[in-house]
């Protein structure tokens, strides 16, 4: 049996684009990215199953919570542009207190080379302003 996780955060446009520009120089030498994965799961168009039963509920099940659930395709992109992760430094909340799991998280990533990462991951029920996803800093 093969299990593997079929990714989708690589074929963004946004991070297709953004990959070209650095590429070709557009921003001189990027150095740090400012990332931001928010979802509130109050809006109408958020659909997380709220039943009992559901993994996000099961204490057993949810470990990572946020991080796993939904940052880790924005992480890819951050591995796409600068490379592999050599240092995370992190803390984690519960401010959703319905999920068992982590619903806040902030991380610090080092890649190899040096550039480096902030990371915002954020669940909440009630209503929250639009953030960019990702915000690029070059020399």
């Amino acid at each position: 049996k093969v299990f593997m996780v079929g990714e989708n955060s690589p074929f963004w446009p946004e991070v297709v684009k953004a990959k070209q520009l650095m590429d070709a120089g557009a921003i001189g030498e990027p150095y740090f990215v400012l990332a931001h994965h928010w979802e509130s799961v109050a809006s109408e168009d958020f659909a997380w199953p709220h039943e009992n039963g559901h993994w996000r509920y099961d204490p057993s099940q949810v470990g990572g919570g946020i991080l796993m659930d939904g940052s880790l395709h924005w992480i890819r992109p951050l591995r796409i542009w600068f490379g592999e992760v050599t240092e995370v430094v992190g803390i984690v909340g519960y401010p959703y207190k319905p999920s068992k799991g982590e619903t806040l998280a902030h991380a610090i990533l080092r890649f190899k080379g040096g550039k480096t990462a902030s990371l915002h991951s954020h669940y909440m029920d009630v209503p929250m302003s639009p953030l960019p996803f990702f915000q690029i800093y070059g020399s």
